[in-house]
């Protein structure tokens, strides 16, 4: 993972409130770094998807 998605992980385990945002994140950087997937990518599946 990237230092980036790193940091962000770091910031929001602090607030458990963040819990399933967190978790998205992760998500999201498991499927990006799976797929080498970029932001555009993402954004044009989740578009699909609705």
């Amino acid at each position: 993972m990237t230092g980036i998605v790193q940091q962000k992980i770091g910031k929001m385990a602090k607030n458990i409130e963040n819990t399933p945002k967190l978790l998205n994140t992760i998500e999201l950087a498991t499927i990006k770094y799976r797929t080498c997937e970029t932001d555009e990518d993402y954004r044009q599946r989740q578009n699909r998807n609705l």
